[in-house]
């Protein structure tokens, strides 16, 4: 079982291997840049199958601190539409280098909505650290 009151450590590839995402909508949340990284490519497939979708924020989204509140806003959305009440936002170096916290935003989605919400850091700056060391 999935613990949905924290930020998961594992990578977006790992944890589609990991775990059974059938039940999930993917929400991938980063600046256009990162589609062109090697683990997004499997963002296509998942949007195919009507499980997947994009937030882009801007700059000045990510500056300002409105992409917060356009993950919010793009959940509830997607709920709308979709039906699905477990979501995994997949997030990159953004979410990292601003040092986002995602509590308040799981919490306030579980406790007003009856909406999981799960938080995978797939960010490559990390990842590069990881190597050098």
């Amino acid at each position: 079982m999935i613990q949905n009151t924290h930020e998961t450590k594992c990578t977006f590839t790992t944890f589609f291997d990991k775990y059974n995402t059938r039940d999930y909508q993917v929400l991938f949340m980063g600046s256009l840049n990162c589609l062109r990284h090697k683990p997004f490519a499997k963002i296509g497939r998942i949007m195919q199958n009507g499980q997947g979708a994009l937030l882009c924020p801007s700059m000045s989204d990510f500056s300002t601190g409105r992409y917060l509140n356009q993950i919010k806003e793009a959940i509830l959305e997607l709920y709308e539409e979709r039906h699905y009440t477990k979501y995994l936002l997949v997030v990159g170096c953004q979410w990292m280098i601003l040092s986002s916290d995602g509590t308040f935003l799981i919490q306030e989605l579980k406790e007003e909505y009856g909406i999981t919400l799960e938080i995978v850091d797939d960010n490559h700056i990390e990842k590069e650290d990881r190597k050098e060391h």
